[in-house]
């Protein structure tokens, strides 16, 4: 693909684009300005190694060079944080955390229920529901982005799916 070529397919399907990028950049970083961040570099890297690109779907290489961003930030924002806590300031935030899920739970519409409970899985399991019950890509294209086996993909969404279902009726269980 020329350059040329990606700058006619960004024209044409910039907005929306850019809209499932946000969507899955928000998921990853909980920050507009962050997600905003990712994605401005995602096309960046994207006009600098356009030449790798291998003509497949040219939205699940964006979502890989996103990904790859988002990691490569949150690993260098660890390895700059020297913060520590000791088990009990730990133990303070996790019990705060589940309180403040909680009371938002019981504020919010359905939607925003469901966003919350799967914001509470492991990234992993939370990468896989979003992927692809949420900006419905196929099991192939989250194989692709994710760099893993596609049976990983379907046996690790039936484990979050799983585990999202048990979040949901432990928190209406809790509710009542």
């Amino acid at each position: 693909m020329t350059r040329e070529d990606f700058n006619k397919y960004l024209e044409k399907n910039y907005e929306e684009l850019f809209n499932r990028l946000f969507k899955y950049c928000f998921s990853l970083t909980n920050d507009k300005e962050e997600a905003e961040d990712v994605i401005q570099e995602t096309f960046l890297k994207a006009i600098q190694y356009l030449d790798t690109f291998n003509y497949g779907n040219i939205e699940v290489w964006l979502y890989t060079i996103a990904k790859r961003i988002y990691l490569y930030k949150l690993a260098r924002r660890k390895i700059t944080k020297n913060i520590s806590y000791n088990e009990e300031q730990s133990d303070e935030i996790e019990n705060d955390l589940e309180e403040k899920v909680l009371s938002s739970l019981e504020k919010e519409n359905f939607r925003d229920n469901i966003m919350k409970n799967i914001e509470s899985l492991p990234q992993k399991q939370r990468e896989l529901i979003l992927y692809i019950d949420y900006l419905n890509f196929s099991y192939s294209e989250t194989a692709k982005i994710l760099g893993v086996p596609l049976g990983s993909v379907k046996s690790g969404l039936y484990h979050a799916r799983k585990a999202l279902k048990e979040i949901i009726e432990n928190r209406r269980k809790d509710n009542n």
